[in-house]
C-alpha cells in the first residue's frame, strides 16, 4: 500500500527549527535548576527524560542532533557558557548557566567534574561491552527461535555458514540462525550513550559485515533516532533500542578512584542512575527483540538486504563508510551525502514497488498521487 503523505506540519524544515527550539528551552530550564551540567547529562535531560517520546507532540521529539544546535545557539547568544576541563588526556565538556553567579558555579562544577570522571572512568572498562553482549546473547539463546553460532568474550565473530569476513578489522559480535528458516542475521551490539545514525562509522561497520556474511543486519543500541529505525527497516536491516546500558552488578557500588563518589553516586548525580540495568540476566525487554517482529519478519527482511546487498557493499568498502572516514574514497562526498544518497535510491525502489503492486491489485486504476516524505531535514 502507498503511503499517505505527511501534513507540511510534521515534516521539513518546520518540524526541525521547531524541534531546535524546543531542545533551546529544555535545555534553559535544565540549567537555571542545575547551574552547570556534564555534557551528557545535559543532552539525556533534554533528548530524554520528562516525556514519553512515543506520545510527545512532533515538535517535542528532540534529539541529539536537535540538541547540538540547540547548544550552538545558545553559545552565540550568550545564554549558556562552555567550561572544558582536561584530565589524563580527555577533555570533559560542562554547560554552565549564563545567568547563574560565579560564586554558585564553582562547587558545582567540581562536584560535577568528580562525578563525570568517576562515571567515565567505570563505563569505559572494555570487559564492559562484552558483558552487554553476554546478557543479549543468553536473551538469544533463551528465546528458542534462534541457533547461536556461539559467542565468547573477546572473540569475534567472522564466519557464518560458508561466508567468512576477511578484513581483519571488521567483525561482528553475534550471530544466529532463525531456528525456522534458517536465515542468518548478525548483530552488533553498541553499549554506550551515543545515539547512532545512519552515515555513522558503526552503522556502515555493521552493514558491511552483513554483506560479507549474507545476513540481516540487527543493530542494537541503548537509544537510537527514528531515521536509524527507518532506515534499518528500508534496508531489510533492524535496529533494536536496549533503553538502557548494561553494566556487572558489581559495578553499582564500586569507588574506583579513591576519596572519590561510587559509580552509583556518580551516576546519581549527574542523572544517570535511571539509565543503567546493573545485570547478570536479560530483561524481559531485552527477550522482546528475539520473539517479535524480527522473527516474524525475518524472510521478508532478508530478501529485502540481499537485493540491496551489492550497493550497500559498494558503499561500505569502495567508499570505505566501514571506516571511520569523513569523505568517501571514490567520490570525495561527505558521509552524510553519500548515506543520504543511498536512502534517496532505496525510497524510490520502494515506490515504484508499491506502484507496482497496486497496479496488479487494482488493474483498471491508476495509483493515487501519494509519497513518503521524510520525518524532518536539517536545512544546513
Amino acid at each position: 500500500m502507498l503511503a499517505a503523505q505527511r501534513s507540511p506540519k510534521s515534516g521539513g524544515a518546520t518540524l526541525y527549527a521547531a524541534r531546535v527550539a524546543h531542545a533551546k528551552q529544555r535545555a534553559l530550564r535544565v540549567l537555571q535548576a542545575r547551574v552547570v551540567t556534564y555534557r551528557r547529562e545535559l543532552e539525556r535531560q533534554v533528548c530524554e527524560v520528562g516525556f514519553d517520546f512515543k506520545k510527545a507532540d512532533d515538535e517535542e521529539r528532540t534529539e541529539p542532533h536537535h540538541f547540538s544546535d540547540a547548544i550552538k545557539a545558545l553559545k552565540e547568544e550568550g545564554s549558556i557558557k562552555e567550561h572544558v576541563e582536561k584530565i589524563a588526556n580527555t577533555n570533559y565538556v560542562f554547560w554552565i548557566s549564563g545567568r547563574a553567579p560565579g560564586r554558585a558555579i564553582s562547587p558545582v562544577l567540581r562536584r560535577k567534574l568528580a562525578a563525570a570522571t568517576v562515571y567515565e572512568r567505570v563505563t569505559h572498562i572494555k570487559s564492559n561491552g562484552w558483558h552487554a553482549e553476554r546478557v543479549h546473547h543468553q536473551a538469544l539463546v533463551d528465546d528458542g527461535e534462534w541457533l547461536s553460532v556461539g559467542w565468547k568474550a573477546g572473540v569475534p565473530i567472522k564466519h557464518i555458514g560458508p561466508y567468512a569476513i576477511e578484513d581483519e578489522k571488521l567483525d561482528v559480535d553475534l550471530a544466529a540462525y532463525h531456528a525456522a528458516t534458517k536465515l542468518p542475521i548478525v548483530v552488533q551490539v553498541k553499549n554506550t550513550r551515543e545515539w547512532f545514525y545512519p552515515p555513522d562509522h558503526a552503522v556502515w561497520h555493521l552493514l558491511a559485515a552483513a554483506t560479507r556474511l549474507h545476513a540481516v543486519p540487527v543493530l542494537i543500541a541503548r537509544r537510537l533516532p527514528e531515521r536509524t529505525f527507518a532506515f534499518m527497516k528500508s534496508i531489510g536491516g533492524f535496529a533494536f533500542p536496549s533503553v538502557k546500558l548494561i553494566l556487572p552488578p558489581g559495578l553499582r557500588d564500586s569507588r574506583p578512584i579513591p576519596r572519590q563518589p561510587t559509580m552509583y553516586e556518580a551516576a546519581t548525580d549527574l542523572g544517570f542512575h535511571s539509565d543503567i540495568d546493573f545485570i547478570d540476566s536479560p530483561l524481559a525487554r531485552h527477550r522482546l527483540l528475539w520473539s517479535g517482529e524480527l522473527a516474524k519478519s525475518i524472510a521478508e527482511k532478508h530478501g529485502r538486504f540481499m537485493q540491496l546487498r551489492n550497493e550497500i557493499e559498494r558503499i561500505a568498502f569502495d567508499e570505505a563508510l566501514r571506516s571511520d572516514h569523513r569523505t568517501g574514497r571514490v567520490s570525495g562526498r561527505g558521509r552524510r551525502q553519500i548515506t543520504d544518497t543511498f536512502i534517496a535510491l532505496v525510497r524510490e525502489q520502494h515506490r515504484r514497488d508499491a506502484i507496482q503492486r497496486w497496479r496488479a491489485a487494482h488493474p483498471r486504476q491508476e495509483p493515487p498521487d501519494r509519497y513518503e516524505d521524510d520525518e524532518e531535514f536539517d536545512p544546513s
